[in-house]
């Protein structure tokens, strides 16, 4: 037989979570909408950015657009090894190319002025 004390204090808990749980739920909705708001309401006020026109990218500006730059060929360990460095006109350390490390190949880079958003938000 349960104590009826006890039934009612679970009862009590079990009602406690789950309404902080929704309380909980329905405040993070309510911040995300209300940050969305704000933020709308600062880019209709927004000039656009004079360093990317707008645009929200540039071109990269470590391969110049081509999405790809010189790079070496790793060094093999016995070369390491060695005490006197390879020759210059070696054929086993022509330059190679290598996808660029700052766009990944997609030739733009986001624009740090407007952090890819096309618009600067003025300061109020």
């Amino acid at each position: 037989m349960r104590s009826p004390l006890l039934t009612a204090l679970g009862a009590g808990t079990g009602t406690f979570v789950a309404m902080s749980v929704v309380t909980g739920l329905v405040s993070a909705a309510t911040l995300k909408v209300a940050k969305q708001v704000v933020h709308h309401r600062k880019m209709k006020v927004a000039t656009q950015c004079l360093a990317c026109d707008g645009v929200g990218y540039l071109r990269c500006q470590v391969c110049m657009g081509k999405g790809i730059v010189r790079c070496r060929q790793p060094v093999p360990m016995r070369l390491l090894r060695r005490q006197k460095p390879p020759a210059a006109g070696d054929p086993s350390r022509a330059p190679v190319m290598c996808s660029c490390p700052a766009c990944g190949t997609t030739r733009t880079q986001r624009c740090l002025s407007c952090v890819g958003e096309g618009k600067l938000c003025l300061p109020s």
